[in-house]
């Protein structure tokens, strides 16, 4: 079975790199985090994104079935659900960042999907920048590695506008390169098209539909079986479609629980409760707090 980290932390423990994480987004130097030296993984997923820039070294990068080299100038990104490895033949240096998009969320009133929709596309392979544009990304990620050892109580939210200057870079980039993977089978497509289709449904929410995205709807839509969708999803990205469909809407709730004066029942109405207390009853099974504690918390 491949393993699945909900965040870094618990993965570098389970390479024996143990560290606190007080929050959904780390930075750390690559080299610190994985050590001097060749070192391999098995396959795994990620419930995070993960940026990452390599200064110096070699190995190599596996998403799903594809491999790619990995050396100086190397930057890449994975995004939650796609199965990974990678191989270190020397020790690599640069930098790793991850964060979860209810991090970014939290602190940043825009919306990620419009903004950054390869957060949610198709992964790209390992791209080789230009020195000037590799210096941008790297003096960005040395500003994210001060702010995250700084000791301010904005902090986070800090850090969260930082990563979106960085995600505005890594746009500017992709734009200009404008690769994508190859999809290596009818079932990778299946899951990247659920996946903007969810996200299609999740902006109109935003703009005041609201009927939430449905299984046996998005199905349909992508003309396949509600149970074979679950099955390809389950295969591709370790979670089924109504854990993504939650995972999104939770996200989008405690959103408009920060960005907003809106009411609890307000906010259950818009993202399509006639109940507030059902609602109320499916934030806190996933956060542990309701809507009005975790309001409180968070301002």
């Amino acid at each position: 079975m491949i393993k699945v980290y909900r965040t870094i932390a618990a993965f570098a423990a389970s390479i024996g790199q143990a560290f606190d994480q007080d929050f959904d987004f780390t930075i750390h130097r690559i080299e610190e985090l994985h050590g001097e030296g060749a070192v391999e993984s098995p396959p795994f997923r990620t419930e995070y994104h993960a940026f990452l820039l390599v200064e110096s070294g070699k190995g190599s990068y596996t998403i799903d079935q594809a491999s790619f080299p990995l050396k100086s100038g190397s930057f890449y990104f994975t995004n939650p659900g796609h199965v990974k490895s990678f191989k270190m033949a020397e020790t690599i240096r640069g930098y790793i960042i991850t964060f979860t998009d209810r991090f970014l969320q939290s602190h940043y009133a825009g919306k990620l999907s419009e903004a950054f929709p390869f957060l949610y596309d198709q992964t790209v392979p390992v791209l080789q920048l230009p020195a000037p544009e590799f210096t941008v990304l790297q003096r960005q990620a040395e500003g994210l590695m001060t702010a995250y050892h700084a000791i301010s109580p904005f902090r986070a939210r800090i850090l969260a506008h930082q990563m979106i200057a960085f995600l505005y870079a890594t746009k500017e980039i992709l734009l200009r390169d404008n690769r994508r993977l190859p999809f290596n089978s009818r079932a990778e497509e299946l899951a990247i098209d659920f996946h903007r289709r969810l996200n299609d449904y999740i902006l109109q929410l935003n703009k005041g539909n609201r009927r939430p995205p449905q299984v046996q709807e998005l199905a349909e839509a992508m003309k396949v079986q509600p149970a074979y969708l679950s099955e390809v999803l389950k295969s591709t990205t370790g979670k089924n479609p109504k854990d993504w469909i939650d995972e999104r809407v939770l996200t989008e709730a405690q959103t408009l629980l920060l960005n907003t004066t809106n009411s609890v029942a307000e906010i259950a109405y818009r993202l399509g409760w006639e109940d507030a207390s059902n609602f109320s009853r499916f934030f806190r099974r996933r956060t542990g707090k309701s809507p009005t504690v975790y309001r409180k918390l968070k301002k």
